[in-house]
């Protein structure tokens, strides 16, 4: 795999090219390296940087792209009109909301060999953001070690692919071949899996809305008034495939000497759509 010259060339243009759209900048981007690792050593590996992470459950080969935090800065100046120096108190959030829409849009214009074989749309920028890291600690990874400019070490990006699946693809079998060598499961185990799998749920006490400038001047000690907050009125939330989703109503109460909330309201419809669409989706694959 690692010897389909055409491929990494064609990543490298690919790459060159997104830079110069999103930076403004002519670079030529080298590939350092290419590792095979488990996802474990990946994360431990770029602890440091920034990463976003795109949807696992489809036959997407890349899965994650991680920047350094001079990309990230470069390209929230740019995007502001301010000078780098300005942004060194902006929250690393805040720089990973600025870059998402432009990482978003590498993710899907790599290669076509690398992304071959795709069964859904890849997740918003919204969930690329908003979610942690997800890699499989036991699961191999290729990470693709690139530096934006041979000699601008400190601007980097990694490309995170699913070892396995990037290997299969390259030899072309079908993409019923590919779901079930690498996923090795029926649609029902799937369906098992995905209701299995750990949600972070939030109580929403209030949403408010502000600007993007507001927001990257948030210090400690700042006020946030909230007007119509309630202690009766929370929302119980979580991130589905669709965005953001109200689970249920609540109110903040005490229960055995401990925060809680009591849920006042049925599990919402909305919820309950966006559950089943995402089985659908392992069932019509």
């Amino acid at each position: 795999m690692l010897g389909k010259l055409e491929f990494w060339a064609e990543l490298r243009d690919t790459v060159e090219t997104w830079v110069a759209d999103t930076l403004a900048m002519e670079m030529r981007p080298a590939i350092k390296s290419r590792k095979a690792v488990k996802g474990k050593i990946a994360l431990e590996n770029l602890s440091e940087q920034t990463i976003f992470d795109f949807d696992h459950d489809d036959s997407r080969s890349l899965v994650a792209i991680a920047v350094s935090k001079s990309f990230l800065l470069t390209n929230a100046a740019l995007r502001m009109g301010e000078n780098e120096s300005q942004l060194g108190e902006a929250s690393p959030l805040f720089l990973k909301l600025m870059a998402g829409d432009a990482v978003q849009g590498l993710s899907t214009s790599l290669p076509p060999a690398a992304n071959r074989y795709t069964i859904s749309e890849p997740n918003s920028t919204t969930d690329a953001v908003h979610k942690g890291a997800q890699l499989d600690p036991e699961q191999t990874y290729l990470i693709v070690d690139m530096a934006l400019s041979g000699d601008a070490e400190s601007m980097k990006i990694w490309l995170i692919y699913n070892f396995e699946l990037l290997r299969l693809q390259f030899q072309q079998p079908s993409l019923s071949n590919i779901k079930e060598k690498v996923f090795g499961k029926s649609h029902l185990t799937l369906k098992k899996s995905v209701r299995s799998t750990f949600i972070d749920m939030n109580a929403v006490l209030e949403e408010i809305n502000c600007t993007v400038a507001q927001c990257s001047r948030f210090q400690v000690g700042d006020i946030i008034q909230l007007p119509n907050a309630s202690c009766g009125k929370v929302k119980l939330t979580a991130d589905t495939l669709s965005g953001r989703s109200i689970i249920a109503n609540g109110e903040m109460g005490v229960w055995k000497t401990q925060r809680a909330l009591k849920l006042n309201s049925q599990i919402l419809e909305r919820f309950v759509r966006d559950v089943a669409s995402t089985e659908n989706n392992f069932q019509g694959g």
